[in-house]
């Protein structure tokens, strides 16, 4: 059996130079590290008294690892990748809602009722919905959910709207539904 004594570093690639293996043009892309691999050695398999039976039935003190993905490194994987000029395009997947709901005006409370009315069936049907009924101006309502990116919003003369980012859908052209016309 033969046990590697020493890493090298030889040479870094270039783009453009073959592949190896099948001799396709290598490019040169930037990463990014969302989990990590280390070597620990034999140090805590021999603390443990581990050993394993090699293919002659020899007992060995394996070399041991770990790896890991946390959830840090999950997050930054997410925002590197989904990201554009105004901040973070969180996928469906990961958003912390789907919907969002805007009271635009909490002064009208048939706007109020139409829009918790909304909110309430689309948490029936299993939609992950946030009610935005602050008592703030219109603007800082749509800046919030704007900078979390899960929904887009159009506004005309409408008191309370909902927006779906459809799933997958990283153009941003999601559907407007209105709830009640002012």
């Amino acid at each position: 059996m033969c046990y590697l004594t020493e890493w090298l570093d030889l040479r870094t690639v270039t783009a453009g130079e073959p592949c190896v293996t099948c001799g396709t043009a290598l490019e040169i892309i930037r990463c990014i590290e969302a989990g990590h691999i280390f070597k620990l050695g034999r140090k805590y398999a021999e603390a443990m008294g581990m050993s394993v039976l090699d293919e002659n039935g020899d007992k060995r003190v394996p070399i041991m690892g770990s790896y890991g993905i946390g959830v840090g490194r999950a997050m930054a994987a997410i925002i590197e990748t989904h990201h554009d000029d105004n901040g973070v395009i969180w996928p469906v997947a990961v958003a912390p809602f789907e919907v969002s709901v805007i009271l635009v005006s909490l002064r009208d409370d048939d706007t109020v009722a139409a829009g918790e009315d909304l909110y309430t069936q689309l948490r029936q049907r299993g939609i992950d919905v946030v009610l935005d009924d602050r008592d703030a101006r219109a603007g800082v309502k749509f800046a919030d959910p704007g900078r979390c990116e899960v929904c887009r919003h159009r506004t005309h003369r409408y008191s309370v709207a909902y927006h779906r980012w459809p799933k997958g859908c990283r153009c941003r052209h999601g559907r407007a539904h209105v709830a009640r016309n002012r």
